[in-house]
């Protein structure tokens, strides 16, 4: 019987020893996920992981400096779409080479018609920080460029239009300054027409003032 009751008691004394295994295992499990917990709080407050926005004149920049990348969101989505469909989607911006794509919505992929994804690399990020300020300001730059062409180009087109009315010589005698005088508007609407009573008017003020 005492061998009996001193097995028993071992049992009992290995069964306790078991669960208190099990219970310290749990509360190490426990304290483990509380920690993890607490340090993916503490990573997402790094002010280094948070984001960082700065506006130009055209445009507004959106960096997240642990991940080499940002988002860039212009005014006018003609630019945006002119940046994008250029044939190269590499640019250098304060020495970092960066490409660039059209930026999409997570949940539906749908495109975002006023922003631009530009990535350079997590690993290039440690080693060359690239500023959320030159960001904006080479973006806002290559705005600026691209307005500026189309300006020039227009430009270049109503010269054109208008060097071709004087080169055509209708009406006859036709004047460079009366010409040159026309208004966007009209030389978009002119016929010859509008041109030969322009020219008559013209030619009548000039007799006018003689």
């Amino acid at each position: 019987k005492g061998k009996g009751k001193g097995k028993g008691k071992g049992e009992r004394d290995r069964g306790e020893k078991g669960g208190g295994d099990r219970g310290d295992r749990e509360d190490r499990h426990h304290r483990e996920d509380r920690v993890e917990r607490l340090e993916r709080a503490d990573r997402a407050d790094d002010p280094r992981r948070q984001a960082v926005e700065e506006s130009g004149e055209n445009v507004t920049v959106r960096k997240h400096s642990s991940m080499g990348c940002a988002m860039v969101s212009m005014k006018d989505t003609r630019v945006r779409d002119a940046i994008v469909d250029m044939s190269t989607k590499e640019f250098t911006i304060d020495g970092t080479k960066v490409q660039i794509k059209r930026h999409t919505e997570k949940g539906t992929g749908n495109d975002v018609p006023t922003d631009i994804f530009v990535a350079w690399g997590r690993q290039v990020e440690k080693t060359s920080p690239l500023s959320v300020h030159e960001l904006a300001k080479s973006f806002d730059a290559k705005y600026q460029e691209i307005v500026e062409g189309w300006r020039k180009d227009e430009e270049g087109k109503r010269r054109a239009q208008k060097e071709e009315l004087v080169r055509s010589g209708y009406p006859p005698k036709i004047d460079r300054e009366l010409v040159q005088s026309l208004s966007d508007e009209d030389l978009a609407n002119a016929s010859k027409i509008f041109v030969e009573e322009m020219a008559k008017r013209f030619a009548a003020k000039t007799a006018a003032r003689k």
